[in-house]
């Protein structure tokens, strides 16, 4: 009787050799090389949750559940956390080009819980400048993505 202890199911692939999956079994984000075989963590504590890419995938943006906030480029495996952003936000989306990081921001209402306060923050990844856009009006159940410009924010609206 065989007994299943993870599941593969690749997201995104920086290089053509390169496939990086998020590890049910081993609770990480795991890089396989698909010319060898070698698997390893890439994040070694802690479940990761929503990743974005840029566009070329040369830098990841990924927040660890109850944690923080990292953006992360495989070439150079350089790993570098976002202050001040836990507990701020539910996702986060990096811009196609990798320059920008924006994100929904929550506020805590009295007895803890988190409640939506309509703004989006993002984030100059060279000079950790903030800027933050309010939307004109109230929407319901709304989301945001990046233009391709990497310049410009949509704003979507779920029915």
């Amino acid at each position: 009787m065989n007994t299943q202890i993870d599941t593969f199911e690749p997201f995104a692939q920086a290089e053509k050799d390169l496939v990086f999956y998020q590890s049910a079994a081993l609770n990480t984000l795991v890089q396989v090389d698909m010319r060898t075989g070698e698997s390893k963590p890439v994040w070694p504590v802690g479940q990761v949750g929503r990743i974005s890419t840029s566009t070329d995938k040369s830098t990841w943006a990924f927040r660890v559940y109850d944690a923080d906030f990292y953006i992360w480029k495989p070439a150079s495996e350089e790993l570098r956390r976002v202050d001040d952003l836990a507990d701020t936000f539910d996702f986060a989306n990096i811009s196609p080009d990798g320059t920008r990081l924006a994100y929904k921001t929550y506020n805590k209402d009295g007895a803890g819980q988190f409640t939506s306060d309509r703004r989006i923050q993002v984030i100059n990844l060279s000079t950790m400048d903030k800027q933050v856009f309010e939307p004109e009006r109230e929407y319901h159940q709304w989301n945001f993505h990046w233009g391709k410009d990497s310049r410009s924010i949509i704003l979507t609206q779920d029915n």
